[in-house]
């Protein structure tokens, strides 16, 4: 399958970095064979939002993937409506927002499939399950969706304990040259994971996708090139 993942813009700053999240799901994907492309419209955020749809209906995708925090959702409303329109296609939302009000996100009548909490295996069952025709949603442990026209709760699966079974993120799938991320010796950057969770309690932080359980991504030997 041809799968866009998108990661809408949010303020009048350019994205000074990749969004490694959709990095990651576009591995988890590209594992089973799919083809994937990572439509990251932060880059852009003055661009009209119909240049934006344009990218991604001549992609001609058989899926829609987005990302969203709240403050990037009204941009996500605009642009799934339009997609919709234009394609017909699934559409799938995750990320903060998703997480942190499922129903009130679900209610839009553009967004079929929600992910709720960490991504990566839910992502992956739900491709192979579209993939084979099975619409056994139930099955999935943290999809929520719709059936007959009500919200179906999904659950929330456990966190991700053993970090080291993720593949790389997709790194290849951005041009690293765009975005405004450079070393002091001016060298391209690049963002790595090295743990999720956090036992704190600051106020400011949201927690709701990775929870309060620490647990960290043990050192590898050798990865694939991604610095410049």
């Amino acid at each position: 399958m041809k799968i866009s993942l998108v990661g809408p813009k949010w303020n009048e700053m350019v994205n000074s970095y990749p969004p490694l999240g959709l990095a990651y799901l576009a591995a988890m994907a590209e594992q089973d064979g799919h083809e994937v492309r990572i439509h990251d419209f932060g880059l852009y955020p003055k661009r009209p939002i119909e240049e934006d749809v344009k990218e991604i209906v001549d992609y001609k995708p058989d899926i829609v993937a987005l990302t969203s925090m709240t403050t990037s959702y009204h941009n996500v409303e605009q642009m799934v409506g339009l997609i919709k329109e234009a394609l017909g296609v699934p559409t799938i939302i995750g990320g903060p927002h998703a997480t942190s009000l499922p129903e009130y996100t679900l209610q839009n009548p553009n967004i079929d499939f929600l992910v709720y909490g960490e991504g990566e295996y839910i992502w992956q069952d739900f491709l192979r399950a579209w993939a084979a025709g099975d619409h056994r949603w139930d099955r999935i442990q943290g999809l929520w969706y719709k059936e007959d026209g009500h919200i179906v709760n999904g659950g929330r699966r456990p966190p991700i304990s053993d970090l080291d079974a993720l593949p790389f993120p997709s790194r290849h799938l951005f041009d690293l040259e765009k975005y405004p991320l450079y070393a002091p010796d001016g060298r391209l950057m690049v963002t790595v994971l090295s743990s999720r969770g956090c036992p704190y309690s600051c106020s400011f932080c949201f927690k709701g996708i990775v929870g309060r359980h620490y647990h960290s991504v043990a050192p590898r030997t050798s990865s694939p090139s991604c610095a410049r």
